[in-house]
């Protein structure tokens, strides 16, 4: 399994609607809201980094996504 974290900053008074909109992604398999410097942290489990990579384009092309960063697990 290729495993990544993504912590997102999403624009105010939209995080429900981009959880909801995460949880319908393939690969995702957890997401939460979180406080400090990112409104939400997704963890993203699929076979090959090629799927990783195509699952983290789908989560910036959302609406609401101001950026992202990635964390990739070794």
């Amino acid at each position: 399994m290729n495993i990544a974290y993504i912590l997102l900053n999403v624009d105010p008074g939209n995080e429900e609607e981009v959880l909801k909109s995460l949880r319908t992604i393939r690969g995702i398999t957890e997401s939460y809201r979180i406080y400090g410097v990112y409104d939400t942290i997704v963890k993203v489990d699929r076979e090959s980094q090629e799927e990783v990579k195509s699952t983290v384009m789908q989560i910036r092309s959302l609406k609401h996504i101001r950026s992202t960063l990635t964390l990739t697990v070794v």
